[in-house]
């Protein structure tokens, strides 16, 4: 299962800086999100964050590369090995080492389209996420191109959804060669009450690769039940 406030991506959660300076007389490029994305989700990667704001401390997430395999329905596609480190300050609220960030390095197995490399349903009883609507990424973006890449319910392993959500993207300018993709979930009980919202800044670079630069998040009341808690994560090079 993915951890609380991070994307259904191991390409998880937008968006606290990182931006270089751009000038509004040089024009920003166009460049290939989709092949970009496509890569980072193939080649597999290890990033450490620093957790700040509301929780406190560091955090080592490890994506595989991407590998042939079929999900518990027998449908071929590929499948990402994810493990997360968290490693929460004492001086944090307790929630944070429960539910938000509470990874240990155990291994998920995630399951991605194997052409769009984005999420699908693992297939497996009981069920988890369900996605539906998954749209590729563009092949053409520059600053202004925005959309929606999929949504999904969260079953949380009972017969009925516990939660959806709406994953996005916004693209921003950032250089003469780069540009900064903001991808955004935003999660909703099916009470109607918000769940969290988290998003997560990447650079594009024009040699069609992604870089992790930040994430903001809001983890609200219904999770934490100590008020809404705004956490930041910055990527440590």
């Amino acid at each position: 299962m993915k951890k609380l406030i991070y994307l259904a991506l191991p390409f998880f959660i937008a968006a606290c800086g990182g931006g270089g300076d751009s000038s509004s007389s040089t024009p920003a490029p166009t460049l290939n999100l989709n092949a970009a994305y496509v890569d980072y989700m193939k080649t597999g990667n290890q990033t450490t964050r620093t957790i700040s704001g509301g929780c406190s401390g560091t955090e080592v997430e490890t994506n595989s590369a991407a590998y042939s395999g079929k999900n518990g329905a027998g449908v071929t596609g590929l499948i990402i090995n994810n493990s997360v480190v968290d490693t929460i300050s004492a001086s944090s609220p307790k929630v944070c080492s429960t539910k938000l960030f509470s990874g240990t390095g155990s291994i998920d197995k995630n399951f991605y389209d194997a052409t769009t490399l984005l999420p699908v349903t693992n297939g497996y009883t009981p069920q988890y996420n369900v996605y539906s609507n998954q749209q590729a990424f563009p092949t053409s973006v520059t600053a202004g191109s925005a959309g929606t890449i999929y949504t999904y319910q969260d079953f949380n392993g009972t017969s009925s959804p516990v939660s959806s959500a709406i994953v996005t993207y916004a693209v921003s300018a950032d250089s003469a060669s780069t540009l900064l993709v903001t991808i955004t979930e935003t999660s909703t009980l099916v009470s109607g009450a918000p769940y969290y919202t988290a998003a997560t800044t990447y650079r594009l670079n024009a040699n069609n690769t992604l870089s992790e630069i930040s994430q903001k998040a809001t983890v609200y009341n219904s999770v934490t039940g100590i008020g809404d808690l705004a956490i930041s994560t910055t990527v440590v090079r």
